[in-house]
């Protein structure tokens, strides 16, 4: 399994060593002083050149989807990494001076981006319906893009998340019925998260527990 060869990143990427690029890239961004609507024109503009410039460039895997602060996690499949933004990091999530036993917060979002290893969107999934399924099978330990399943793998997997399309398409909100296939992913991801959160939780409670 290659979830032994996942990497965490915590608090926040190597700033230092990308200075020069990043006041390069925010030099092309430009800000008005009294229109919203145009920043939002420029940001989107902005942001579709900087996409633009990668094209058929080796993908740059120090660099994140998210800002040090934002209070959030992911998985990456490009670095087979999981990312852990310094804004997480912080109570309620985490305090280095709360008891492990109510750590059920972080427990859950490290599982669950764990879990999302397994359900991330492909754009063969989204052909067949599904809108989430396996794209961490697309990504071999490196991050590098080459595909480590096999086809009958694949198959099982799908045959075993029927059972949880299926429970979902008979869920409403608001009056209107899910769609089972394009929940799927968070889906599982935040039921494999929880129990495993739980597991994980109750474990640490009870050797708490015990040895005081």
């Amino acid at each position: 399994m290659f979830f032994a060869q996942m990497l965490v990143d915590p608090f926040c990427p190597p700033l230092l060593e990308q200075c020069p690029y990043i006041f390069f890239v925010l030099f092309q961004y430009e800000v008005s002083d009294d229109s919203f609507f145009q920043n939002m024109l420029n940001f989107y503009n902005f942001s579709a050149r900087v996409m633009a410039d990668q094209l058929r460039k080796t993908p740059n895997k120090d660099q994140w989807s998210m800002t040090p602060p934002t209070v959030n996690a992911y998985y990456m499949p490009t670095k087979n990494g999981i990312v852990f933004p310094a804004g997480i990091l912080q109570a309620p999530f985490y305090a280095h001076d709360h008891p492990k036993s109510v750590y059920l917060p972080i427990y859950l979002l490290l599982c669950l981006s764990i879990t999302e290893f397994i359900t991330v969107c492909s754009k063969s999934c989204v052909r067949s319906g599904y809108l989430t399924c396996p794209l961490g099978r697309e990504y071999d330990k490196e991050g590098n893009l080459r595909p480590w399943w096999q086809n009958s793998s694949v198959e099982a997997f799908r045959q075993r998340t029927e059972c949880m399309v299926d429970q979902y398409n008979h869920y409403t909100v608001n009056g209107e019925p899910i769609n089972g296939k394009q929940t799927l992913g968070e889906n599982i991801a935040d039921n494999g998260g929880l129990k495993a959160a739980y597991h994980v939780s109750m474990h640490t409670s009870c050797t708490v527990l015990c040895c005081h």
